[in-house]
């Protein structure tokens, strides 16, 4: 994953069709993350944007999808 910078400064990755943005101001006010899908035509949808206003919160969030994975794939 390459990291690359959108037109409005923030910066992002992208896996498969996913693009993930770190921006200054979610609906909150607060810094954090909008996770985006991209459509067939390479456009993106709309996606949600999660504050997370500290570093652990954004480990929280990982720690969450990490769970998920696991017992998705691991049915543990």
């Amino acid at each position: 994953m390459e990291e690359k910078v959108d037109g409005s400064g923030n910066i992002y990755v992208e896996t498969g069709n996913v693009r993930i943005t770190f921006v200054l101001r979610t609906w909150d006010e607060s810094p954090g993350v909008r996770i985006q899908a991209k459509r067939v035509d390479g456009g993106l949808m709309w996606g949600p944007e999660i504050p997370i206003s500290t570093k652990e919160g954004g480990y929280d969030l990982i720690e969450a999808l990490v769970r998920i994975l696991q017992k998705v794939f691991y049915k543990s």
